[in-house]
């Protein structure tokens, strides 16, 4: 079924019309940030990264997939900006059925952050489809194709993942990001 769900991805991402904008932490006004939430010490990293991105001037949101470990398992409650789904809200395809508030604001960021680090389709389909200005994420993957930005890891570590981003977000060069 996967090679089902990644033809018909592609084939999405062929219809699919975006404006590449480039951002830099100065020019950013928003960003998402998609990851893996189902580990307490990978929701811990967002959460600090998503905060230096807030005090830098940057409106975060997160959308993180909560990998059921048992039917009694509960996804973390949603709160302001944290957004979270589960392998229950997926279809056969393991595409995510979000709302449509959701689909708005994955469609509205200037900036989008793939923290993928473990390659769960449902993250994927929602990067590859949403039509944020600028895409970044770690290499390898399906990330070489949709992000504009990649970044290659030493190691395949979340902390490495954001304090790199902090880095190049930073740097990227203004007179191309304005």
């Amino acid at each position: 079924m996967k090679w089902l769900a990644k033809l018909l991805l592609k084939q999405k991402i062929k219809k699919m019309q975006r404006k590449v904008v480039t951002h830099n932490l100065n020019s950013a006004n928003t960003a998402i940030i998609l990851y893996d939430s189902s580990k307490k010490e990978d929701e811990d990293t967002v959460r600090n990264f998503a905060r230096f991105l807030k005090e830098e001037g940057v409106k975060v949101s997160s959308f993180g997939y909560y990998k059921l470990k048992s039917k009694t398992d509960q996804a973390p409650k949603e709160e302001l900006n944290y957004f979270y789904f589960t392998s229950n809200e997926l279809n056969w395809l393991k595409q995510p059925n979000l709302s449509q508030s959701k689909k708005i604001l994955l469609d509205e960021a200037d900036i989008l952050i793939d923290l993928n680090i473990y390659d769960h389709f449902c993250l994927e389909y929602l990067a590859a489809l949403s039509k944020s200005n600028f895409k970044v994420g770690a290499t390898g993957s399906y990330r070489d194709q949709i992000c504009e930005l990649t970044i290659k890891l030493e190691t395949t570590k979340l902390e490495s993942l954001t304090k790199e981003l902090k880095k190049y977000l930073a740097i990227i060069n203004q007179k191309i990001a304005s």
